[in-house]
Order: C-alpha cells, then sequence, then structure tokens
C-alpha cells in the first residue's frame, strides 16, 4: 500500500512538473511575441519621427517660407522707404 502511494505521488509530482514547464514555455513564448511586436512598433515610430523632422526641417527652409510668402500670401519684398522709424519714450 505504500509504494503504490508513493508511486501515486511520484506520478503526481511528474505530472505537475511537466505542467510547470509547460507553462514557462508557454509564458516565455508570450514574452517572445511581446517584443517582437515592441521591437517592430519601435521601428515604425522612429519611421514616424524621421518623418517628422525631415518635414520640420523642410517648413523652416527660409526658401519655402519666402516662396509661401511670395507665391499664397502675396508678400512683396519690402522696400526702404515703407520702413519707418518708431521712437522710443523715455520712461520718467
Amino acid at each position: 500500500m505504500k509504494k503504490n502511494r508513493a508511486m501515486l505521488i511520484i506520478a503526481l509530482l511528474a505530472i505537475a512538473a511537466i505542467f510547470l514547464l509547460i507553462y514557462k514555455q508557454t509564458w516565455i513564448t508570450q514574452l517572445v511575441y511581446e517584443q517582437q511586436r515592441l521591437t517592430i512598433k519601435r521601428t515604425e515610430l522612429k519611421k514616424e519621427l524621421e518623418e517628422r523632422s525631415r518635414q520640420l526641417y523642410q517648413l523652416k527652409d527660409p526658401q519655402r517660407v519666402y516662396q509661401y510668402a511670395t507665391t499664397t500670401l502675396g508678400m512683396k519684398k519690402m522696400s526702404l522707404n515703407q520702413a519707418k522709424a518708431i521712437k522710443q519714450e523715455s520712461k520718467q
């Protein structure tokens, strides 16, 4: 009877160990998939950052600003006779 009980306990421990190994492997697999997903997301975000930085530098380009001001807004270069001096009042 003790022999059967010992065999039963050993069998249950072996089954529990197998389930723990399966659980551990499943958990590791899930973490690897999550890591891959986050790596892909990071790569996409880096590409988006590069694109937005490129757009920002393009928008800040002085020639582009000048072209937009003259064509879209209808602005013209200011001549010197259009400039007026403003006197600063002294505070007393």
